[in-house]
């Protein structure tokens, strides 16, 4: 499914059902908490130029998107069902990236470690599997391949950059997520690793760390890399990206010219 995505063209017999529909007011609106951030260079499209009534028309219309997704893949479930197929089939729900949607002043998605753009859904199905119903585990889409390996009994190739996070789950071991962002200007670059309870991104270009914790800050709205009583977590996490990004790096950007 392409949808949510801009332009935000929802169908008009759904979106009827969503125009009065309450919405959450975004996290950090002004954008302040990205103040000194190099993301505020390249972090999605500033909404200033639009009124309150206009952020929450789009956000309704991605809630529409949302249902009609939800809608159509019933649909696909009501059909495992009717052929008998429900109890031997895996089910993964999830997605590439999200969208500011307001959040810190923003719309669509840029070339930044944002938790609007990188926190998407993990919702997997699978029968005899022995999973909880909810684990908060923090993982990488690359981490989806060796886990469908491990539940179809397939040996995932030596190279994987991910793991089964069925296993991570079952062992309770730590488990980071790692992203990096790159569009081949080096100001923009920037490299993230999650852990349980924070977000850490560092810009190399501009030496620049942020910091989040998502325990008392979910909507990103505080940097609180400075602050002293971190400084061991950073520590921490910077190193865990020196160790990872030799092993999987592989920067894809644009090309420059046209040939």
């Amino acid at each position: 499914f392409p949808d949510p995505h801009h332009p935000f063209a929802p169908c008009y017999d759904i979106l009827a059902q969503f125009e009065d529909h309450e919405i959450q007011e975004p996290y950090d609106s002004t954008g302040a908490g990205l103040n000194g951030s190099p993301a505020l260079n390249n972090g999605g499209m500033d909404v200033a130029h639009l009124t309150p009534e206009e952020r929450r028309t789009i956000v309704r219309y991605t809630y529409a998107m949302v249902h009609q997704i939800d809608t159509a893949v019933g649909r696909i479930v009501d059909t495992l069902k009717t052929r008998g197929l429900w109890d031997d089939t895996i089910i993964v729900f999830t997605s590439d990236h999200g969208d500011f949607l307001g959040d810190h002043g923003r719309l669509r998605k840029g070339i930044v470690g944002s938790d609007a753009l990188l926190h998407v859904p993990f919702i997997l199905r699978a029968p005899g599997a022995g999973l909880p119903n909810q684990a908060d585990v923090p993982m990488s889409n690359c981490d989806v391949m060796p886990t469908l390996a491990a539940l179809t009994g397939i040996e995932p190739p030596a190279w994987q950059h991910g793991k089964d996070i069925g296993s991570v789950i079952k062992d309770g071991a730590e488990h980071y997520a790692l992203a990096f962002c790159a569009n081949g200007n080096p100001e923009h670059t920037n490299f993230t690793v999650y852990d349980a309870t924070h977000r850490l991104t560092y810009y190399p270009h501009a030496d620049y760390v942020e910091l989040f914790d998502h325990r008392e800050d979910l909507g990103e709205c505080v940097n609180v890399a400075a602050r002293e009583e971190n400084k061991d977590r950073i520590n921490a996490l910077m190193h865990v990206l020196q160790e990872c990004l030799p092993q999987y790096h592989n920067p894809i950007v644009g090309r420059v010219g046209l040939w």
